[in-house]
């Protein structure tokens, strides 16, 4: 029986046949990578005595230059039954020779766990990973670190081990870093790139997503269907040197200031993950960096308590970008890499789907686990504010953290989008024929609202409203915004043919979770194409659906003791005298003269946030 080779494929969906540059390897390469690698690994430190010294030898056994010993290592590990090794067989089950070293890698890590591990199933890597995170007590055997690197060293790119080796410190467990799927600098990043003006920048369309970044009076847009190919551009903006760090998998861009402690760093991609997170790492020292947090977490600087400051930015439309900064300057399409600049050819399938390529062990239920989610920390208290939710609080949020008073200013990229005739007759056909499960709602109108939340509540005292959540009288459904995943899939079930009026800006309009499922549901595996059979999305169109869902213009500034509300215009708000706020990338600034500075935050996945920051605070509107 050929075995289910692993989830580390899944790993390599987005990442193959990458012009110009990137690794990958592919299905045939998994029971074939070679035993005679050539190891300059040595076990750490001398053993005083034969116990000590078989963790050591027991390593260096599981190596791909040991070749046939490996099994026989296993062999030994199971009747042992050392749980230090666990982790060590959780890494080597994505770079298995046969189908035999795979079976008895499995069944080793059964023994060791005592979980009904399944050497046939998809999802054994996963489960393992989760389990293994669940248990903090647990920690590998001298030298883990330097054999990690080490693997990955013989077996996809020699450069690994300049972050794993001997000594390296870590205010992490190296336990849970895995490949990405790519060598190091496999995903380039961008130094110091080329601009173009908007006129010249004639490969962008209006709707699609930016990264926006203004300091000192110097605008730039970063394109994420440029960005999605090389995750990080080093830059300077408005004379500061900055580090614009993204994160396709956790759904975050983060903008630092590149200068910490007296030295300015120049980052690239170092090829591993850390809960589904990128470690980026630094050119200087090569220390391994976290993405999200900013924090240096293996290498030289772990212990250096340094800590990259986050810097405003904003991911909105690329007109609306244009619109507020006509003087931007945009990444010109020539970056000095051969790569498909187009919209979603990278991503779109992972951004339209509900799911994660890696594994995270820590979760919450609090919100699905790809809700978009705007991330803001306040005096080391973190909150994060769902978008959905600061659509139904109307954009404009007051409130505090950490002891200091916030606005959160958010603009809907489509608003209230309504629905076509077509969709509009099905729901009512349905309802007035009963033709749903009883009990299932076509609607969650906005005209009648769940029971009201606290307005502040620990991510794990909240539970994840569901779809078939009751409530009061049903209304018609109008409007795309209202319509619930059990809704549209009953319509598209009955009368397929619909689902060619969904547009865009209807998909958009739907709540995530929805228009993600329905996405994932109803479009082929294709990365790119303009067809599809009957009831299908086109890919092109679920990559635009899913480049462009991405997108949600927030900024958050101080408040003082003021209270804000929308004003009419779109950059205006108004405060509790009816004074007139300008809302501008560096402050609001208010008609008589009063300046409120901007604070620091980004967008991200939930999931992503999540794993990193647990205490986090979250807003529910009320």
């Amino acid at each position: 029986m050929v075995i289910k080779q692993a989830l580390w494929l899944l790993s390599l969906v987005t990442l193959a046949a990458q012009p110009g540059g990137g690794f990958s390897l592919h299905n045939k390469d998994l029971f074939s990578v070679s035993a005679a690698a050539n190891s300059s690994w040595q076990s750490p430190g001398p053993a005083n005595d034969e116990r000590d010294d078989r963790p050591a030898k027991r390593l260096a056994g599981l190596l791909p230059a040991a070749g046939e010993e490996r099994l026989a290592v296993l062999g030994e590990l199971s009747k042992a039954r050392d749980k230090r090794f666990i982790a060590p067989l959780i890494d080597l089950m994505r770079f298995a020779r046969t189908s035999e070293e795979y079976i008895a890698i499995v069944e080793t890590l059964r023994a060791l766990t005592g979980e009904k591990l399944d050497a046939a199933a998809t999802d054994t890597w996963e489960r393992v990973i989760v389990w293994y995170g669940e248990h903090g007590e647990l920690a590998p055997p001298p030298g883990y670190t330097a054999w990690k690197g080490e693997l990955h060293a013989q077996l996809l790119d020699p450069r690994f081990k300049q972050f794993l080796y001997e000594g390296a410190a870590a205010t992490v467990r190296v336990e849970e870093v895995v490949w990405g799927g790519v060598k190091v600098d496999g995903i380039p990043a961008l130094v110091n790139p080329k601009m173009a003006t908007p006129e010249q920048a004639n490969y962008l369309v209006d709707s699609e997503p930016v990264f926006g970044v203004a300091i000192n009076g110097d605008a730039r847009a970063y394109p994420l269907r440029i960005l999605d190919w090389h995750e990080m551009a080093n830059d300077v903006v408005g004379g500061k040197a900055v580090a614009l760090a993204y994160c396709t998998l956790c759904g975050a861009g983060v903008l630092y200031d590149a200068t910490a402690g007296d030295q300015t760093f120049q980052f690239g991609s170092s090829g591993f993950l850390f809960r589904s997170n990128k470690l980026m790492y630094d050119r200087a020292t090569n220390t391994l960096w976290n993405q999200l947090t900013g924090e240096p977490v293996i290498g030289k600087l772990a212990a250096s308590k340094l800590k990259l400051k986050a810097l405003p930015v904003v991911l909105t439309s690329w007109g609306e970008w244009k619109r507020q900064h006509p003087e931007t300057k945009v990444l010109d399409l020539n970056t000095g890499h051969e790569r498909p600049y187009e919209i979603g050819a990278t991503y779109g399938r992972y951004f339209a789907s509900p799911g994660t390529m890696f594994p995270v062990w820590r979760r919450s239920r609090a919100l699905p686990r790809k809700a978009r989610i705007y991330a803001v920390q306040v005096n080391g208290i973190a909150k994060a504010y769902p978008l959905d939710a600061l659509n139904q609080a109307g954009g404009v949020v007051n409130d505090s953290l950490g002891g200091q008073n916030l606005v959160v200013v958010y603009r809907d990229a489509v608003g209230r989008v309504r629905l076509s005739p077509g969709w509009i007759g099905a729901l009512r056909e349905f309802r007035a024929g009963q033709s749903l499960i009883a009990g299932d709602n076509l609607s969650r109108p906005e005209a009648v609202r769940a029971p009201e939340q606290p307005p502040v509540a620990d991510a794990n005292d909240l539970r994840l409203e569901t779809a078939r959540e009751r409530i009061a009288t049903p209304l018609p459904v109008t409007n795309a915004n209202d319509l619930t995943l059990e809704a549209a899939r009953a319509v598209l079930q009955k009368r397929p043919e619909l689902i060619r009026e969904l547009t865009v800006e209807m998909m958009l309009a739907m709540p995530t979770e929805a228009r993600l499922a329905l996405l994932a549901e109803r479009t082929s595996d294709e990365r790119m194409g303009t067809r599809a059979e009957a009831g299908r999305f086109t890919p092109n169109f679920r990559n635009e659906v899913a480049q462009r869902g991405l997108i949600g213009e927030t900024r958050a500034y101080e408040r003082g003791n003021h209270t804000f509300k929308p004003g009419k215009a779109k950059d205006e708000l108004i405060d509790e005298r009816r004074v007139v706020w300008r809302v501008t990338e560096d402050a609001l600034l208010s008609s008589e003269g009063e300046t409120l500075p901007r604070l620091g935050g980004h967008l991200a996945y939930w999931f992503g946030w999540f794993a990193f920051f647990p205490q986090t605070k979250v807003f529910t509107a009320k």
